[in-house]
């Protein structure tokens, strides 16, 4: 029994990873001319075959792993993964493998590839008429857009998953969507020029958002759901300047994340917390908030965005007149925030730097191809004379 689970396992594994050899790269990796095409068919021509389900599926798996991980070879596994697919006639699962390429490229910021691939596969996906899988899809451009402060097409793509799991009664979904047009409207002024009072519109109107959210979280027994727009209100008190009522929702978010070990969430939570203990000149407790969340950040080994939590630091001593730490937090935080800088811009050199010697190499190749045509070409012309 258990060698035939151990087969059924790494069986497709192999199958996918010989594979992968034998596609050619450019097959592969031009994930726009298979899209371009498979978009040009009538999907119901399109056979699948069965048998070679498995091995995708496999694929899949690894480029999630990939993902997960951050890898930068997802960029070559989910091209093959997409390139197997689509060889296969399996056209939900090249949808399927464009979002986890999508996300990948999210995690790094690449927005421009995020779109192109979320985009692609809700083209996919409104040609299957898929509603759920157009309604997800949606929520993913929501982010992309929300990320680069887009307000006017994050709404679009917000609203249009909203209405769909309406129609579909998709309660958990719906309280999702609402939150996330609530925070959309909290980031509304860094998107656009915003006045006073329609700051203070906007504000109100993510308040609404965020109530008709969690109610609905309440019904549904969705307690993380709940805890997170609790914690979105206390931040929408903060910026109205009422840090009193906002300290009562975030303590909630607080308690119910270390009641249930969610140490991640914890360590955001107090980080918010910090911010509002502050903005109340209580800079003692503001103090144990952001060390604390420091702490368990250090310890979970979650430390994307440390240097924001330097920087508050910092300004939170400042506020005390406790200028030696101030200093000291605000070099941690400078030091960190250049080296990030510098590392991602290393990066993108590196990546130019390889364009760029790739596109060279191609160009020698085919400067080889031509030169070795016209020798051809010549000794034709000198048997012919």
């Amino acid at each position: 029994m258990r060698n035939h689970f151990v087969a059924r396992l790494f069986i497709p594994l192999i199958a996918c990873f010989f594979l992968f050899l034998n596609l050619d790269d450019n097959q592969a990796t031009d994930i726009n001319l298979i899209i371009r095409k498979l978009l040009e068919k009538d999907f119901r021509t399109i056979i699948p075959e069965p048998k070679d389900s498995a091995t995708v599926n496999a694929c899949i798996k690894i480029l999630e792993k990939q993902v997960e991980a951050r890898n930068d070879s997802a960029i070559l596994v989910g091209g093959k993964a997409i390139a197997l697919a689509d060889q296969a006639g399996l056209v939900p699962k090249i949808s399927i493998a464009l979002q986890d390429l999508g996300q990948y490229y999210m995690a790094e910021e690449n927005f421009s590839e995020a779109t192109n691939c979320f985009i692609s596969a809700l083209r996919i996906e409104e040609k299957r008429d898929d509603e759920n899988r157009i309604a997800g899809l949606c929520s993913e451009l929501y982010r992309v857009y929300y990320f680069q402060e887009i307000f006017p097409k994050s709404l679009d793509y917000g609203e249009r998953a909203l209405a769909i799991y309406q129609k579909r009664k998709d309660t958990g979904n719906i309280s999702a969507s609402l939150s996330q047009l609530g925070s959309l409207y909290v980031s509304r002024e860094y998107c656009e020029y915003r006045t006073d009072e329609q700051r203070h519109s906007d504000q109100m109107t993510a308040l609404d958002y965020y109530r008709k959210s969690i109610a609905l979280a309440e019904k549904k027994g969705l307690l993380d759901q709940v805890a997170s727009v609790n914690s979105n209100i206390g931040m929408v008190y903060y910026h109205m300047n009422q840090a009193e009522t906002a300290i009562g929702y975030v303590q909630k978010a607080l308690t119910y994340y270390r009641e249930n070990k969610k140490m991640p969430e914890v360590s955001n939570t107090l980080y918010d917390l910090g911010y509002i203990y502050d903005k109340l000149k209580n800079y003692d407790l503001a103090l144990n908030c952001f060390n604390e969340s420091k702490e368990i950040g250090l310890r979970e080994k979650s430390t994307d965005g440390i240097q924001f939590l330097y920087q508050a630091i910092a300004q939170t001593y400042d506020h005390q007149k406790d200028y030696k730490n101030s200093l000291i937090y605000y070099i941690k935080y400078m030091t960190l925030r250049d080296s990030i800088y510098n590392n991602e811009k290393s990066k993108q050199i590196f990546e130019l730097e390889t364009r760029y010697q790739t596109e060279k190499k191609q160009a020698e190749i085919e400067q080889l191809i031509l030169v070795k045509r016209h020798k051809t070409l010549t000794i034709y012309i000198l048997i012919a004379s």
